[in-house]
């Protein structure tokens, strides 16, 4: 359920909010799920029609180079062979 509704707010809007408005309802929800698998299914048909029916404002390929450059300055800080 956190990651459906995180993941749909990265792909609608670009931002990612880690801390959830109500996380005893996703506590919740996980207990259900533990019971009964299939209590997930209605949850995931929605986000999925929420999905095919929302544009994203993520551009359709990453963008590597800020990532990779970040890696090697972290790597160069902290790994010493």
């Amino acid at each position: 359920m956190r990651l459906c509704h995180q993941g749909f707010e990265l792909y609608a809007t670009g931002r990612l909010n880690v801390r959830v408005e109500d996380p005893e309802a996703f506590h919740a929800f996980g207990d259900q799920v533990a019971a009964d698998t299939m209590a997930a299914l209605p949850l995931l048909q929605r986000f999925e029609e929420r999905f095919d029916g929302t544009r994203s404002v993520l551009p359709n390929r990453p963008d590597e180079a800020p990532v990779e450059a970040w890696l090697h300055r972290v790597r160069t800080a902290h790994f010493t062979p």
